[in-house]
Parts: structure tokens; sequence; C-alpha cells
């Protein structure tokens, strides 16, 4: 498992690009930026108005309290995603092993 994530303009549909290019599978369904559709819609989106933070990444954003428990199931492959580093906690405690790609 391998996510990339970052600000937005940092660079990260050009590595995602380059994971591609070079082998790495990503989820069946993703827009031209390589972010997966599901990932968005229907995990994060959902969990962090379900928090009352806002979907969009601005503001109010999700505090380190404000997780709970969660269960996220994944196709093992590589996600693209800014919006994965307002939910770190819940990804590493799912995805243990997994890669981190932040580009800055």
């Amino acid at each position: 498992m391998i996510f990339i994530t970052g600000a937005a303009r940092s660079g990260t549909s050009l590595t995602a690009k380059v994971f591609k290019n070079c082998g790495a599978k990503f989820d069946q369904v993703y827009n031209n930026k390589l972010e997966s559709i599901y990932l968005k819609n229907r995990v994060i989106k959902p969990y962090l108005e379900s928090i009352n933070c806002d979907a969009r990444g601005q503001d109010p954003l999700p505090k380190y309290s404000d997780f709970v428990d969660t269960n996220i199931h994944l196709i093992d492959g590589c996600y693209k995603e800014a919006k994965i580093m307002l939910m770190w906690p819940i990804f590493v405690k799912n995805f243990p092993k997994a890669k981190w790609i932040i580009v800055e």
C-alpha cells in the first residue's frame, strides 16, 4: 500500500504519474489527477463531514481528538489524495505497513 499526499500544487500528480509509469497499481476508478474517486467520495469526504469538519479541507480542520476508531477497507495499491493528510491517524492505524510519499 502506498499513499501519495502533499499540499495543493506541490507535485503530487507528477509523483503519482511517475509511480504509475513504473508499474504501481492505482485504484480502478480515478480522475485525470490520479485521485481515487472511491477514496475521495466514499471514505474521506463522508468521514470529515461526520466529525463536522470541512470536506474540502479548509475550515474547520479536524483535531487529533476528533478521530474515532474507523475501519477503512481498500484494495492494495497506490492512492494519491491531498486530504489523506487530514486523516493520517486513521490511515496509519488501518494500514501500518503502508509507505507514505509526502510531496513538499
